[in-house]
């Protein structure tokens, strides 16, 4: 990836946080860890996304993208409930009424098997830098999302931090690659 690619991640990546910031100040959220802890998560959260895309970028290639998130997805599961045992509140996580087993299951079919697997299926097609930036759109197209569903409203503030990630995001996908 050449130098446009990163300027671009990081025009977007610095929109991002205005964006993030816009919207927790204009609901007035207070987080009683602080607001670096959640930070720090979303970072490793991050690292963690960006690495598996690393890996299994040329995965999908050779094997599908049916092959490769039936592993995912199944060793993710699994690994969930091996470690939810560990929990101290284990017993309370499940849900208990059926409508919120239906939420559940609502989750895991739009986010995780919509949304996920064509992140995968896009990696077939494009690099995981491509398609790692691309996934800084979503707060922006959350929030456009957000507006005529919830009818919460896009402040000035929030436009504008949602065109400099816009801008930031086209910069680093349309930037030359270097060979």
């Amino acid at each position: 990836m050449g130098k446009g690619f990163w300027l671009g991640l990081l025009v977007a990546g610095g929109g991002v946080w205005w964006f993030t910031r816009t919207v927790a100040s204009g609901l007035g959220v207070h987080d009683p860890a602080g607001p670096c802890l959640g930070d720090l998560l979303a970072v490793v959260g991050a690292a963690a996304v960006a690495g598996y895309m690393l890996l299994v970028e040329d995965l999908q290639r050779a094997q599908g993208t049916g092959r490769v998130v039936a592993w995912t997805y199944s060793t993710a599961a699994a690994a969930t409930w091996l470690f939810l045992p560990l929990l101290p509140s284990a017993g309370g996580l499940l849900p208990q009424a059926p409508l919120a087993w239906l939420s559940v299951l609502g989750m895991a079919a739009l986010p995780q098997l919509v949304g996920h697997t064509t992140l995968n299926w896009c990696l077939r097609h494009f690099s995981a830098g491509v398609v790692g930036a691309a996934t800084l759109l979503e707060p922006v197209f959350a929030a456009a999302l957000a507006w005529p569903v919830f009818h919460e409203p896009i402040t000035p503030a929030r436009a504008a931090a949602g065109l400099v990630v816009l801008a930031g995001v086209w910069l680093a996908i349309s930037s030359p690659r270097r060979a």
